[in-house]
């Protein structure tokens, strides 16, 4: 199990590197505050592309 969740985050931390230039994981507080102020809008379509170039 261990295994599992160490395989699933470091394949998080792959993608957030690679797309979004993100090198270390933000504090859980410190996503809380930048996902607050970002426009949700905006924010469903970059994810709905980012999706569709990796189907």
């Amino acid at each position: 199990m261990s295994d599992n969740l160490k395989y699933y985050g470091e394949n998080k931390k792959e993608f957030l590197e690679k797309e979004f230039n993100i090198k270390l994981i933000p504090s859980k507080p410190t996503l809380t505050r930048v996902i607050a102020i970002v426009n949700t809008k905006w924010l469903s379509l970059s994810i709905v592309c980012i999706l569709k170039q990796h189907i």
